[in-house]
């Protein structure tokens, strides 16, 4: 009578532990606001790492007339790219239940560049080309929780305070302008990650 007791605490205590074990896996696929997508991966039951990706592409063309003292006008276009990457470290600090809060710091860099160019400039519109260039680079924390909605899906919201140092770049002509600069301001993002 004791044994079959015992091994049914067993098998119960086993379930329970892989049930706990299994509460999702320890890859996902994190989709956040505002734009980008990355990656999670649980390194332990208390720590995971989130690396992220944003990009953005943009062009636009315009045309400018004068019609006094005479007509003439200039047609300029321009073209720009942003992409940055980041990666966060999640502390889980607190549980209950289905629901967890994390401390987070995270590290980023965004590179973007832009380019204008007028065609037929008259006087006053500008150099023909300007090139511009800027470097950020982000160290930020956060703290967030999330909540598990069942065993391939959660949750997640965080706020905090980042840094930013700038480092910036404009060409135009044979003339360079190279300016750099910081700011402080606040965070915050919401997401959603799949587990696979």
């Amino acid at each position: 009578m004791i044994r079959p007791t015992i091994a049914s605490l067993i098998i119960v205590l086993a379930a329970s532990a892989a049930a706990e074990a299994q509460d999702h896996g320890r890859f996902g696929i994190v989709v956040a606001y505002p734009g980008s997508i990355g990656a999670e991966w649980h390194v332990s039951e208390r720590v995971a790492l989130r690396p992220d990706f944003a990009f953005s592409f943009n062009g636009n063309e315009s045309t400018n007339t004068i019609s006094s003292p005479f007509a003439a006008s200039s047609t300029s276009s321009g073209s720009g790219k942003s992409i940055g990457v980041g990666v966060s470290a999640l502390f889980y600090v607190k549980r209950w239940d289905a629901l967890r809060f994390f401390v987070s710091p995270r590290f980023g860099f965004v590179r973007a560049t832009a380019t204008t160019t007028n065609d037929n400039a008259f006087l006053g519109s500008g150099p023909p080309e300007v090139r511009n260039l800027n470097s950020t680079y982000v160290t930020s924390g956060s703290v967030g929780a999330q909540y598990r909605l069942g065993q391939r899906f959660a949750l997640f919201g965080e706020v905090g305070v980042a840094y930013s140092d700038v480092e910036s770049s404009t060409g135009f002509g044979g003339a360079v302008v190279e300016t750099s600069g910081w700011s402080v301001a606040s965070r915050a993002g919401v997401g959603a990650v799949i587990y696979f």
